[in-house]
């Protein structure tokens, strides 16, 4: 249970953000990046948000966001890891980024994990896919991405793409790779 991943295929430009008109309309100023999530590192009380499209009807075709406070890491009978949050989602979420958007959290990630485009601009993380809800707890969840949630994910997408006898660039909806 909890495990809810799909990647796209496209063309490599399809996965592409022109950073330098990015950073002159102003328009990413709070873009999130990725993380291969360790399930040591999350705390109970982190904020967090999940960022998706609702399926009820009247929200179609709208971005929603949702926040509130992380609750626990659960490890699961087959190893992986889920998360669990007091966060109130909309019917149909399933699939939304779930992102870290606790300020020490995100500084201390770039210490972590530096990487050359892990700057200040970045004011979150994203760290799981939102997969459902426990009614009797109260509370949501979501597939965290460890490094071997990501690394088997890679795994599977460089098979297809050897069976497919080209080269495929590949967006996972956790946003690892």
């Amino acid at each position: 249970c909890g495990y809810d991943i799909a990647v796209c295929f496209g063309k490599e430009e399809d996965f592409k953000i022109d950073a330098a008109s990015a950073n002159k309309s102003g328009k990413y100023q709070n873009v999130g990046y990725r993380s291969c999530a360790n399930p040591e590192q999350l705390s109970a009380g982190l904020t967090l948000e999940i960022c998706g499209y609702p399926g009820e009807p009247e929200k179609n075709g709208y971005p929603y966001v949702h926040r509130g406070p992380l609750v626990e890491c659960v490890k699961t009978d087959l190893g992986g890891w889920i998360i669990t949050y007091d966060v109130d989602t909309s019917e149909g979420n399933s699939g939304s980024a779930v992102a870290i958007i606790d300020q020490n959290w995100v500084a201390g990630e770039r210490r972590r994990n530096p990487q050359p485009w892990k700057n200040e601009r970045f004011k979150k993380c994203t760290v799981a896919i939102h997969t459902g809800n426990d009614p009797l707890g109260q509370v949501n969840y979501g597939t965290l991405i460890t490094v071997e949630i990501h690394n088997w994910l890679k795994t599977v997408v460089e098979d297809y793409a050897a069976q497919q006898r080209q080269p495929l660039s590949w967006h996972c909806c956790h946003g690892c790779g």
